[in-house]
């Protein structure tokens, strides 16, 4: 077995897995694995909005990793500061904007970065020196199973086809859901706010985990019977839109290596989805064909009636006229607390929440901060390619949760730096003084 072994990435000579004996897990390990597990669980069973689970985890990851001295940045933490300080400097501009909301906003993305991608990275690199980089994705596909299986029963449940069991589910924020689609079926939304935020999840780890698939066929069951379907009932026009890009891309990039072998894993794929969207009906299928379709028209065009996407189009209109006149932006977190002074930035409109990742930067940074954010996520999308094995799903992942992100604004979950984090984590495992390892580099 070498080093460059697609099957078995990060086995080199020496370690303990080259004779199939895996090194027995660390506090560190049960820590980040721990993480890992419940980063769906965004919005139940935690004691404050600003202190869900996944953060919770995160805390004691790198409260663990500052104890033991194994906390290490890198070049991507840095760079992600250096974002940060381009967001924060327009404040001098801005000073009579500044509020209480600005300081916890700009806390709660310093606070991010640094639990989600520089604590996690640091465990992950950490544990694969010893384990295989499919002990990391088994839990993620875990984690997807679980949520999966309450998003089917939740929406059999709303939709009245059993008892409803969120009636029983600790939410932290917005006990009372409703949200309809085409005007007859309820939308799930798992342990998240709504639908759009727990699709964020499924945009990553759906592609991530597809390699597991060819190993053992109960991975592949629960893949196409469960997680597919479940992914399909959110509805979520953004992330259908995401997935079906980085789909497209998965498989030109993968065609040209190994037709066979990819025709077959994106051929089973796209078949689920079908066979998902016959077996739900005629609304499901509406809303796969129809509704994406009109959403992102509206988004795009400003046409039709699909409100939420008028919404978005209308906060995205904001953004645009902001950088206009600030091409330097105005602050991160100004906009928070623009809804306590009428709701204008110097005569201009501006909503709190920008619902868009990329349009948060551009208002807060201007033009500079919105290409340092763009830059770095298609710079890791690129460099997760080189990862053996996993490297062009992983790849695939985050530019679909990349593509959703441009609209969705929730910069305090852990999704997105999760990416990086992964990304990092297996290129450079901490070996040979952090450089990268013969496996990482092939």
């Amino acid at each position: 077995m070498t080093s460059t072994d697609r099957r078995a990435p990060f086995v080199l000579a020496g370690d303990p897995r080259a004779n199939g004996t895996p090194s027995p897990l660390t506090v560190g390990d049960f820590l980040v694995l721990g993480f890992l597990a419940l980063t769906p669980f965004v919005n139940v069973i935690s004691p404050s909005t600003l202190l869900p689970l996944p953060m919770i985890a995160g805390i004691f990851l790198f409260s663990w990793l500052l104890l033991t001295r194994n906390f290490r940045l890198d070049g991507t933490y840095l760079s992600f500061i250096a974002l940060c300080m381009v967001c924060f400097l327009p404040w001098v501009l801005s000073g009579d904007f500044i509020s209480p909301k600005t300081l916890l906003h700009s806390i709660g993305l310093v606070s991010s970065i640094t639990i989600y991608y520089a604590s996690t990275r640091c465990a992950l690199s950490a544990l694969l020196t010893r384990r295989t980089g499919e002990d990391v994705f088994r839990i993620l596909y875990l984690a997807l199973l679980l949520s999966s299986a309450f998003i089917i029963v939740e929406f059999l449940g709303i939709n009245g086809r059993i008892p409803d069991v969120t009636r029983y589910v600790p939410y932290t924020q917005r006990n009372e859901f409703s949200a309809l689609i085409l005007g007859i079926l309820q939308r799930p939304r798992g342990f998240a706010t709504e639908p759009g935020v727990m699709a964020l999840f499924f945009d990553l780890a759906l592609f991530a985990v597809i390699p597991l698939l060819s190993t053992r066929w109960y991975w592949r069951v629960g893949y196409y019977f469960i997680i597919v379907p479940a992914y399909l009932t959110l509805f979520s026009a953004a992330s259908l839109v995401g997935t079906g890009a980085a789909l497209v891309a998965l498989t030109i990039w993968n065609f040209q290596r190994r037709f066979l072998t990819t025709s077959g894993k994106i051929g089973a794929f796209a078949s689920a989805i079908a066979i998902a969207a016959i077996i739900g009906g005629s609304p499901l299928q509406k809303m796969v064909a129809l509704g994406t379709t009109q959403r992102v028209a509206a988004l795009v065009l400003g046409s039709g009636d699909d409100s939420s996407a008028i919404e978005r189009r209308r906060r995205l209109v904001e953004v645009e006229n902001v950088v206009y006149r600030y091409p330097l932006g105005i602050g991160f977190g100004i906009a928070a607390g623009l809804p306590d002074k009428d709701g204008k930035y110097r005569g201009i409109e501006l909503s709190s929440g920008q619902v868009s990742l990329i349009g948060t930067f551009l208002v807060a940074g201007g033009l500079l901060a919105g290409i340092l954010a763009s830059a770095m996520v298609l710079f890791t999308v690129f460099r997760a390619m080189r990862i053996p094995r996993f490297g062009p799903y992983l790849a695939a992942g985050g530019f679909a949760l990349a593509i959703h992100q441009l609209t969705v604004t929730e910069f305090w979950l852990p999704y997105f730096w999760l990416f990086f984090a992964l990304t990092n984590a297996f290129l450079y495992p901490p070996l040979d003084g952090g450089r990268p390892t013969s496996a990482s580099s092939a």
